[in-house]
């Protein structure tokens, strides 16, 4: 394999990395920690910092990950990716797609000859996740709930939050220009070099992102509307929206012209 097996496996700063980028089973405790979170800013807040402290690890062990940690890496990604797939309540769905992407992390260490360069894409990952979870804050503040299915047709009743919340799942799926395709990307060219079966996790991987996240805008954004007078957000807040969603696809870009 590309990655050294010289860390000794009971390295402090590897498996606390583990519990920060979460691996399973570490990644249990990430999921009780944020579904235990009852408010948005406290979840975006975790969303943002937890992965740095996970990077912030894995620089400070100034080693390669050692394979078991990559292959174990992999398996969580898809893991928590195939999980993602029957989730409904939104919450739960960005706690898993939260680790199913902070995972593939370890698969780009030393990736960057830019030290910063891991920071940059944990907070590139992760904005798109908060960003979802605001949009989550709203639906409960005007349903009671975040659960796909539960009511439908937003896309008639709220455009404008529907194209926000649409963009949203596109920019955390890894679609090209935005930060998660450089993170997809550099962890394909990584994983290519050695390893057949890794590359065909990958593939899996973001296939079951594509596939859960369809499953939910179809559950929240379409079908034919059941509810009378849903205020939408302001013009003013979608404006705000798209500015930072134009700001991460510039992220996107700038990112993945580092990858040649």
């Amino acid at each position: 394999m590309f990655y050294s097996d010289g860390v000794n496996l009971m390295d402090s700063k590897i498996l606390a990395a583990a519990l920060f980028l979460p691996l399973f089973p570490l990644s249990i405790l990430f999921n009780v920690l944020f579904e235990g979170l009852r408010k948005p800013l406290p979840r975006i807040v975790v969303l943002l910092a937890w992965p740095q402290i996970g990077a912030w690890l894995l620089q400070e062990a100034n080693s390669a990950p050692p394979d078991w940690a990559v292959h174990l890496a992999l398996s969580t990604s898809l893991l928590y990716g195939f999980r993602a797939l029957v989730l409904r309540e939104l919450t739960h769905w960005i706690s898993f797609l939260a680790i199913s992407s902070w995972s593939l992390l370890w698969l780009i260490v030393g990736f960057f000859d830019n030290t910063e360069a891991l920071h940059l894409l944990a907070l590139g990952v992760s904005l798109p996740l908060a960003i979802l979870t605001l949009l989550g804050g709203q639906l409960e503040k005007k349903f009671g709930a975040s659960y796909a299915g539960l009511y439908n047709g937003l896309g008639h009743a709220m455009p404008r939050f529907s194209g926000v919340f649409v963009f949203t799942i596109l920019a955390i799926l890894a679609t090209p220009v935005f930060p998660g395709f450089t993170t997809m990307t550099a962890a394909f060219l990584e994983v290519t070099k050695a390893s057949l079966a890794g590359s065909i996790m990958l593939c899996l991987i973001w296939l079951t992102w594509g596939w859960a996240g369809s499953r939910l805008i179809q559950g929240f954004i379409i079908g034919k509307e059941h509810h009378e007078e849903i205020e939408d957000i302001s013009s003013g807040l979608t404006w705000l929206y798209a500015l930072i969603l134009t700001g991460l696809a510039a992220f996107g870009i700038f990112t993945l012209g580092q990858l040649s």
